[in-house]
């Protein structure tokens, strides 16, 4: 485009580029860019900037605006594309009218991969597992592309069948799914959850490599690298990435497990100093608890709080961690019964409550 005179001053040419880097390299800030661009210079293909646009609005947070630009290109152009994006955008946001949508896509093609995948998000909203899990082996019948097995292992990880997820993403990767850096992510997560922090390191250590401002996918590796995992493997990674927050934090691991805990330290004050993210600043919090510095941590833990750490009921265990270990049992057993609310699963926390209980009935006495 930059070559030719005629299609730079074309903004659909804009709206395509835009496409690709989404697909391509998932680059949402981009393609926002060159929308604007493509709006300068006006454009004959309004469905397509209307699709595409919507897409970002949704996925930049102004949600109802992006529902409504994906309208407006369906009223001009109803195609099956149109509708796909607009029905996958509903089920991200758990909306009722993903249901109308998906049937509509349906009547054009009942095989509709992209479809059956939205009514199974639509079906976990509204509780109903085994419908779900029968959806998405019906969608898994009728993948035949890249981005189709992408959406199921998306689905299965939503239903916490986490091995299934990741043989579907496995399956996007050979057919050469991009962008991989949401695909590693993703697949990085699912290991996590399955415990296998090797995999769930190495996996997000090359999405992070491919989008480094991925908040949680830094979290998962740096909570893997604080366990003793893959930690050798980070050297590209901590070259490219040095004087950061993030490669700050690897490094105070590392010191903390060779028990070299002034340079722990130092790394630390480092990392908290260089505009840590959310994530970022938990796992400072989590250092400093390591060393000791239980005031610290829990100021980094409400800091982490403050910057929208999305992790809520590991936050709060962290924060009556901290209480516990302050020896204000009052603030942490408040804190531990926030975070079993929030995940009933949370073993840890339910142990410490016990304790927490033990030492207020002590001090009762």
């Amino acid at each position: 485009m930059e070559n030719q005179q005629c299609s730079s001053r074309s903004g659909d040419m804009y709206v395509r580029c835009a496409e690709l880097e989404l697909i391509l390299h998932d680059d949402v800030a981009r393609a926002g860019e060159l929308l604007n661009e493509a709006q300068e210079l006006g454009c004959s293909e309004m469905a397509r900037y209307y699709n595409v646009q919507g897409y970002v609005l949704f996925r930049t947070g102004e949600i109802d605006r992006g529902i409504q630009f994906l309208k407006k290109s369906i009223e001009l152009d109803s195609s099956i594309t149109s509708l796909e994006t607009l029905a996958e955008v509903l089920a991200s946001n758990h909306d009722d009218r993903t249901i109308e949508v998906c049937q509509r896509i349906l009547r054009q093609d009942h095989e509709n991969c992209s479809a059956h995948v939205c009514l199974g998000m639509q079906a976990i909203k509204s509780g109903n597992i085994d419908e779900a899990l029968l959806i998405a082996k019906q969608a898994q019948n009728l993948a035949t592309t890249a981005r189709g097995f992408f959406s199921i292992g998306r689905l299965y990880r939503e239903l916490g069948e986490y091995q299934k997820a990741v043989d579907a993403y496995s399956e996007a990767a050979r057919r050469k799914y991009e962008p991989k850096g949401p695909l590693y992510a993703a697949m990085s997560s699912c290991y996590y959850a399955m415990g296998d922090f090797t995999a769930a390191s190495k996996f997000s250590a090359r999405a992070i490599d491919l989008n480094y401002s991925d908040d949680y996918t830094k979290d998962v590796l740096l909570w893997c690298t604080g366990e003793g995992h893959l930690d050798s493997n980070l050297d590209d990674l901590i070259e490219k990435y040095r004087d950061t927050s993030f490669v700050s934090l690897i490094l105070a691991q590392r010191a903390l497990r060779d028990k070299t805990l002034h340079k722990a330290r130092e790394m630390g004050i480092k990392a908290e100093g260089a505009n840590p993210s959310a994530a970022e600043m938990f796992n400072i919090a989590h250092l400093w608890k390591n060393l000791g510095d239980f005031k610290r941590a829990l100021a980094a833990c409400f800091k982490s709080q403050e910057l929208g750490y999305s992790v809520e009921d590991r936050l709060c265990h962290a924060i009556a961690d901290c209480y516990y270990s302050l020896g204000d049992y009052d603030a942490s057993k408040r804190y531990l019964l926030k975070a079993i609310t929030i995940n009933p699963d949370n073993e840890q926390a339910k142990e410490l409550l016990q304790l927490v209980e033990r030492k207020l009935e002590e001090n009762r006495n």
